[in-house]
């Protein structure tokens, strides 16, 4: 394709009648000049020619009634117009060339999934959470790997003010890759692959434990995961319908609710001296075994669907708050800690629960 190229004035059809008129007349004479028996293929040429001059009206007289893009528009939308008129089921992926660093690449579909900043001082460190939107090879997954880790290395977010300011005007100095197929594989951290890499010149005593790695991509460890698939259909088959999930989540987090409420009740009967720490152990340790097996049934409830994941996180952790409440005041772990250290827990368990209680509260509201 040209830039510039034009069929719907009749200034521009004339031009292409006259490029042709004339390629034919100099392409003729040209030929007479030769032997004929030498240069049959020319003749052939020639009357091709010959048939376009004949039919070039007709032929820019049919484009002209359709309204075809231009090549910036084609190259716009990634010639995909073409594509569809070709009747193509999958528009072809390009190749894109990173001259910088060197790296052919196909125009993947994929996410970066999370982004998060794991540095300390003497290193600047990144985790990134990449979801592949469609099925590629091992080859091509490397492949990515090597440019999004390059990517990665080159980004400015830091996760509090500190670090900015020490690593601000620098490369990350390692980078861990997950690799997920998709949000579902994310949730229950089932991971196509993971992959690591280590600055040369980070110090020794700064780098990271190596991966259990079983490929490379140039200074990338790559540790595949060989029970992928199996793991993902086990995990599948564990998948709950929405309406299981929030049936078992809010019926145990309900009742761990009211154990919670009791539970501090009861620490401030304590904190005001109405009772002694021993009859606060008896009470709590009497009421231990039901929260217990609430918090263990919770273990029991199916995968939650991706919609419902953030409140059945924050049930979770409500439901270990409160069995963490009881379990420092049974009286099996008496002798572990002190009279002080165990208020002091239960004090700091009482605000977290507090606080989540009123996000869960506000949480299932949004539910739908």
């Amino acid at each position: 394709m040209l830039k510039n190229v034009g069929i719907y004035s009749i200034d521009d059809r004339l031009k292409y009648a006259k490029f042709w008129n004339s390629k034919f007349k100099k392409l003729d004479e040209e030929i007479r000049k030769l032997n004929i028996e030498d240069n049959v293929s020319l003749i052939e040429e020639l009357r091709k020619v010959k048939i376009i001059c004949s039919a070039i009206d007709d032929i820019l007289s049919v484009l002209n009634r359709h309204n075809y893009y231009k090549l910036e528009e084609h190259i716009k939308n990634d010639f995909n117009d073409i594509f569809k008129a070709m009747n193509f089921n999958e528009i072809p992926s390009l190749k894109i060339k990173d001259i910088k660093n060197n790296i052919s690449l196909e125009n993947y579909d994929y996410i970066l999934h999370e982004l998060n900043d794991v540095s300390h001082s003497n290193a600047k460190r990144y985790t990134a959470v990449i979801t592949l939107n469609k099925y590629y090879e091992k080859d091509s997954i490397k492949s990515l790997i090597k440019f999004v880790t390059q990517e990665i290395r080159r980004r400015k977010y830091y996760r509090n003010k500190k670090l900015e300011n020490i690593h601000i005007d620098r490369d990350a100095d390692v980078v861990w890759l997950y690799i997920a197929n998709d949000t579902f594989d994310v949730k229950v951290t089932n991971w196509i692959c993971k992959s690591m890499w280590v600055s040369a010149d980070l110090l020794k005593e700064y780098r990271p434990l190596p991966l259990k790695s079983n490929d490379n991509v140039d200074d990338i460890e790559i540790e595949w995961n060989d029970s992928y698939g199996s793991y993902r259909e086990l995990y599948k088959k564990f998948e709950g319908s929405k309406e299981s999930v929030l049936l078992s989540v809010d019926s145990i987090t309900s009742k761990l609710i009211e154990h919670g409420n009791l539970a501090i009740e009861i620490f401030g009967n304590y904190k005001n001296k109405s009772i002694t720490e021993d009859e606060l152990i008896k009470i709590i340790t009497e009421k231990y075994e039901e929260v217990d097996n609430l918090y263990n049934s919770a273990s029991e409830i199916e995968l939650s669907p991706n919609d419902i994941k953030s409140y059945v996180d924050d049930c979770y952790n409500l439901i270990s708050i409160v069995h963490e409440m009881y379990r420092n005041y049974i009286s099996v772990n008496k002798g572990l800690s002190t009279a002080q250290n165990r208020a002091w827990l239960f004090e700091k368990a009482i605000k977290d629960f507090t606080k989540l209680k009123f996000v869960i509260e506000h949480e299932r509201e949004k539910i739908r």
